[in-house]
């Protein structure tokens, strides 16, 4: 593969190279290399307002699948777009910080111009009901061979995959440990509580179980699918918990969209499955 290198960048030993007719820069071309990715297009200092319309307009009515790259962490993730969808993908994940939480966490910290958008793979043909789990099965596919580490699902669609990291795993145990629970009940042994507190203690309980009422209206292990503004599956969940953990919001802000059938984040629809 013929490689050329075009300028030197900020006075210093690097320089873009051109590969297949693509200019990238040598901290995206190590990441690719290292997990033998061949991209498509390539759009790096996004910072820039021209690299951002140029995105808009070269990805343009196409479909596919895409990376966003990490050059300092080189930490990346691979989704999928529907038709002329590429740069709302880009302008969710990497402008307004939605979407996936790694990505969010990671933009703020070492802002926009540390990462890269990237053109993996477009679709055949336009993104239909019919044939959107095609693509739902090519992202799917992307992500079980390359593993990207900001990716928390396992599968376009699919949050079953979804673990608690090792960490969480232990804070949870830690905080619901006998010795724990033994600590409290010492705090409280031999105490006595007068009417009034008992009757705020039992107020206090009928409150509760009132707001699980309200809570699980829906039952939180009935499927639910997020849609696309065209009518296309966006990603199906097994619950609304699930769906929750994952776009980082609360149960209510979903069941609010379900029942007013009213844009969820002014990108979805969102709907229980029969």
């Amino acid at each position: 593969m013929e490689e050329t290198c075009l300028k030197w960048l900020n006075n210093d030993l690097e320089c873009l190279v051109m590969t297949s007719n693509l200019i990238i820069s040598p901290k995206l071309k190590s990441v690719l290399d290292n997990n033998k990715i061949k991209p498509i297009m390539v759009f790096e200092e996004l910072n820039k307002k021209e690299v951002k319309e140029n995105l808009r307009s070269e990805t343009r009515k196409k479909s596919g699948i895409y990376g966003i790259f990490n050059l300092t962490t080189n930490d990346f993730y691979i989704g999928s777009a529907v038709s002329n969808r590429f740069y709302s993908r880009f302008y969710k994940h990497l402008l307004k910080g939605l979407g996936n939480k790694n990505i969010a966490i990671d933009l703020n910290k070492y802002g926009i111009e540390s990462f890269a958008f990237v053109i993996l793979e477009y679709f055949h043909k336009e993104v239909t009901k019919k044939n959107n789990p095609e693509l739902m099965a090519l992202e799917t596919y992307w992500i079980k061979t390359y593993l990207p580490s900001y990716n928390i699902l396992l599968e376009a669609g699919n949050s079953l995959g979804y673990t608690h990291s090792e960490e969480i795993k232990q804070k949870m145990r830690d905080i619901y440990s006998d010795e724990r629970k033994e600590q409290v009940g010492l705090l409280n042994k031999g105490k006595s509580l007068s009417d009034s507190v008992k009757a705020q203690l039992r107020q206090h309980a009928l409150n509760r179980s009132e707001e699980l009422k309200n809570k699980f209206k829906y039952s939180s292990l009935k499927p639910v699918t997020v849609y696309n503004q065209d009518g296309t599956i966006y990603m199906k969940f097994p619950g609304i918990t699930f769906m929750a953990k994952h776009f980082g919001c609360d149960r209510k802000t979903i069941n609010k969209a379900i029942n007013t059938n009213k844009l969820f984040k002014k990108q979805w629809y969102v709907k229980l499955d029969n």
